[in-house]
């Protein structure tokens, strides 16, 4: 009667063991050829702590900073003109406003496949925020000719991930200097300046 009772209760709660697993899924960019394209400045994005704790790793990805990943998700930024590429991502706790709970790296790579060229990386391993550490929000730019880059924000923290990761992105394009235009004459300027050019001509002939 007892073995009973407990397969029941077993098979009662056996599909809440794992509901958290059920709801995890890897982001959308977890791999470069699914990279989030940006469009528009400034950008933020939000990773869940449970789907970032889905994300994986490809063959041949180089690693920033410790070299730590449990995963990576991937952005890309498209140019014409070139500029400078700002990025940092942090992870927030309700009790502390500022600050990473989570250890994260960010890193800006230039190519189109794996492994990529690097351009920028930082990472945070602090587990509480300090507000006079500079390194509780990973920050990186890179300044960029026209092509198109890539950023990769890493997931370091071992299983599970305590909160959520937040990216945010910039780009300042290159200024270009106005283009001045080259006076030109009418047509009919052009016949006068034509027939003064040959009057100057037959007089110094004589």
């Amino acid at each position: 009667m007892m073995k009973t009772a407990m397969k029941l209760a077993t098979l009662m709660f056996y599909p809440f063991l794992y509901v958290s697993s059920a709801y995890a899924i890897a982001p959308a960019n977890d791999n470069l050829a699914n990279a989030v394209s940006i469009a528009a400045f400034p950008y933020t994005d939000t990773v869940t702590a449970i789907d970032s704790d889905d994300a994986s790793s490809e063959v041949g990805e180089l690693l920033c900073g410790s070299g730590f990943y449990t995963g990576t998700w991937w952005y890309s930024i498209a140019t014409a003109t070139g500029g400078t590429i700002t990025a940092d991502t942090m992870t927030l706790e309700a009790s502390t406003p500022v600050g990473n709970s989570n250890a994260v790296n960010i890193a800006i790579y230039s190519g189109a496949t794996h492994p990529l060229t690097e351009l920028a990386c930082d990472e945070s391993f602090r587990v509480t925020a300090d507000p006079l550490d500079d390194e509780k929000t990973p920050t990186i730019s890179a300044v960029v000719g026209p092509g198109t880059y890539f950023i990769a924000v890493g997931n370091s923290t071992a299983n599970p991930t305590a909160n959520s990761i937040i990216t945010n992105v910039s780009f300042v394009p290159v200024a270009t200097a106005p283009v001045t235009p080259v006076p030109t004459l009418p047509l009919w300027g052009l016949g006068i300046m034509t027939l003064l050019l040959g009057f100057v001509a037959r007089r110094k002939a004589r």
